[in-house]
């Protein structure tokens, strides 16, 4: 079967996140994402230019985080510039998003100052390109804290979000003051806005082009249709973004903007977290609701995830390593392939030596009996992946895997 090509007139923008010295900013390197002209994972069409970035977030309070959770970051709860370094030090996050909750006025209340002064802590404590949301369920409240850090980072090209900025019912009626304000900020310091309308694509398009028409291109804006957890309402989601898709690749310049979703939502389903013991261990339940709504926003064409689960993102890096024939260059990301149970028949301590060998060319992959044949496959191309397609039938088979 040769299956029929299709061209498409339309593309989505390509937008580069953070900035280097020689760009005004401070962060070591940037990240680009979007620029596909096919639906999601058509490779025969042309498929995607560049791999999703998954962004590691970060919360400025306590948010009340589960068992699982605290394991990984109970030592930096309520110092969000520690938590960031965590994330880039010891887990490679690649990119940092700051959650600016405590500026809730019905809650902590802190603030646009303080968030300002966190925001400065966390971009002195990491070299990675930063995100801030915003979600302080008011519309002026939200407009003054992304002002105040929009200016504390000016020439960062961070990517904002705030989520209490509400579209009146009807489309076309004329938006609130506080919405247009929203992207003069981020036109006027230079960052990356993000338009936010849970599960409205008409809603997208209307503040897409709001931005447009004030001049701001769609390389400097971003989609956010409201993820939601598995169970939740992912297929509204879903269906959202798949509307988002087909109007961007049919040519409509309101649609084009990358998609940004955050599977960390999966964790506000009770769930993913409550002690159910006939549902089995709340820590294998929590990785699975995030990781099965990444994948979920993944195969609808997302360009960028926020998530929070170090497990459910290794485990997804790992799927993006093998859709994407990605090479592995570092301990971390062949970790990420091997079972990480230290059984020592390899004639290797540990995994991580036996990681480390195989960077070196001093091992064998077939020298661990944990891992299955289809496995052993994917990490030996993916160790020297040059002149390799991708095989279909093994990232499906990896896909039930996850």
């Amino acid at each position: 079967l040769t299956p029929p090509i299709e061209t498409h007139p339309g593309a989505f923008a390509e937008v580069v996140l953070g900035a280097t010295k020689d760009e005004g900013g401070t962060r070591a390197f940037t990240l680009k994402i979007g620029g596909n002209n096919t639906p999601p994972y058509y490779r025969f069409e042309g498929g995607l230019p560049h791999r999703p970035v998954i962004a590691h977030i970060v919360f400025d309070e306590d948010p009340g985080l589960s068992k699982l959770l605290r394991e990984q970051y109970g030592d930096v709860v309520g110092d969000p510039a520690a938590w960031a370094k965590k994330l880039v030090d010891v887990y490679g996050a690649k990119a940092i998003t700051l959650d600016l909750n405590s500026t809730d006025p019905k809650g902590t209340n802190r603030s646009a100052e303080e968030a300002a002064q966190t925001l400065r802590e966390v971009l002195d404590a990491v070299d990675v390109p930063v995100g801030i949301v915003v979600r302080s369920g008011n519309m002026a409240k939200d407009v003054e804290v992304v002002e105040a850090c929009a200016k504390e980072a000016k020439g960062e090209n961070l990517f904002i979000t705030s989520t209490s900025l509400v579209l009146p019912t009807w489309v076309g009626v004329e938006l609130d003051d506080e919405v247009l304000q929203y992207y003069d900020i981020a036109k006027e310091y230079g960052h990356t806005i993000v338009s936010y309308q849970p599960m409205n694509a008409q809603g997208l398009a209307w503040l897409n082009k709001t931005a447009i028409n004030k001049e701001i291109p769609t390389s400097k804006i971003m989609t956010d249709p409201g993820m939601v957890g598995v169970g939740y309402g992912t297929e509204l989601v879903v269906t959202t973004m798949d509307t988002v898709v087909n109007k961007a690749l049919i040519g409509d310049e309101n649609f084009q903007p990358p998609i940004i979703a955050a599977p960390c939502n999966a964790w506000l389903n009770r769930e993913a977290w409550n002690k159910f013991e006939e549902w089995g261990s709340e820590i294998e339940r929590g990785t699975s609701f995030e990781c099965a709504t990444a994948a979920a926003a993944l195969a609808s064409g997302a360009h960028m995830l926020v998530m929070l689960n170090q497990r459910a993102i290794e485990m997804t890096e790992a799927l993006l390593d093998r859709i994407y024939l990605t090479k592995l260059t570092d301990t971390r990301s062949v970790m990420r392939h091997l079972p990480k149970n230290d059984c020592k028949k390899c004639g290797y301590n540990t995994c991580q030596e036996m990681a480390e060998a195989l960077l070196k060319g001093e091992a064998e992959v077939e020298k661990c009996e944990q891992m299955t044949p289809a496995g052993i496959r994917t990490l030996k191309r993916l160790l020297n992946p040059e002149g390799v397609k991708p095989d279909p039938a093994e990232i499906a088979n990896w896909v039930v895997e996850v």
